[in-house]
C-alpha cells in the first residue's frame, strides 16, 4: 500500500471514530439533564398527610399510619401497603391513606394501580391537590402529556400556593412539550413560592432557568 493510500485510510478511520464519539457524547447530554429533572420531580413529591383528617383518627389508627410512612421510607413496601389498606378499610374518610398507597404504587412501578387509586381519591375529594399532582406525574410517565398538563393545572387552580405543581408543570413544558416560555413561567412561580417559604431560591432550579433562558435566545 502506498503512503498516500495509507494516509487517506488513516484519516477516514480517524474521522469515523471522531464522529461516533461525538454522537455518543451528544446522546448522553440530553438524557442526563432529563434524569436530573426527573429525580428532582421525585424528590419534591414526598409522602402526604391531611392534618385535619389525621387528628380525627383514633390513637391506634394514627400509630398505624405513622408506621406505614416509616415503612415506606425504609423500603418495607409490602408492610406499608398492608397498613394503608387496613386504614382505608377502617377509616374510609381518611384520604391520606389511599393517596400514599397511590404514591407507593407509583414508586414501585405499579402505574395502573396507582392511577386507579388516585382517580378514586379525586372523585371522593375534588380538591385533593396531592392526588392531582401525582396523577399528573403518572400521566406524564404514560405519555399522556395533555392529561398531565390538565392535572397539574387543576392542582394549581385549587391551591395557587402549591409549589410542587408549578415545578412539575414546568418540567412537563420544558422536557416534553418544548413550550419553553411556559416552562420558564412555571419555574419562576416555583422559585417565588420556595423563596417565600424557605427564604431562598432553589439552587438547582435556578440553574435550569439560566439554561432555559440561554436556549430561548
Amino acid at each position: 500500500m502506498s503512503f498516500v493510500k495509507w494516509q487517506a485510510k488513516w484519516i477516514v478511520s480517524f474521522l469515523l471514530v471522531y464522529l461516533i464519539l461525538t454522537v455518543l457524547s451528544g446522546c448522553g447530554a440530553v438524557p442526563e439533564k432529563k434524569l436530573d429533572k426527573e429525580s428532582k420531580l421525585k424528590e419534591t413529591n414526598a409522602v402526604s398527610v391531611n392534618r385535619l383528617q389525621y387528628e380525627k383518627l383514633s390513637p391506634e389508627a394514627k400509630r398505624n399510619f405513622d408506621q406505614a410512612i416509616v415503612d415506606i421510607q425504609k423500603g418495607n413496601n409490602s408492610t406499608a401497603e398492608n397498613r394503608l389498606k387496613k386504614l382505608m378499610k377502617e377509616n374510609p374518610d381518611f384520604l391520606s391513606a389511599p393517596v400514599n398507597l397511590g404514591i407507593l404504587y407509583y414508586k414501585t412501578g405499579r402505574i395502573p394501580a396507582a392511577e386507579g387509586i388516585l382517580k378514586g381519591v379525586v372523585k371522593a375529594d375534588a380538591k385533593n391537590i396531592v392526588a392531582y399532582n401525582y396523577l399528573g406525574i403518572l400521566y406524564r410517565q404514560e405519555g399522556k402529556f395533555q392529561e398531565a398538563e390538565s392535572a397539574y393545572k387543576k392542582a394549581i387552580l385549587i391551591d395557587p400556593g402549591y409549589a410542587n405543581a408549578y415545578l412539575n408543570l414546568g418540567i412537563l413544558y420544558d422536557l416534553y412539550l418544548q413550550n419553553f416560555p411556559a416552562a420558564l413561567e412555571n419555574y419562576k412561580h416555583f422559585q417565588a413560592l420556595v423563596s417565600k417559604d424557605k427564604g431562598e431560591e432553589d439552587k438547582e432550579v435556578k440553574k435550569w432557568i439560566f439554561d432555559l433562558k440561554s436556549r430561548m435566545k
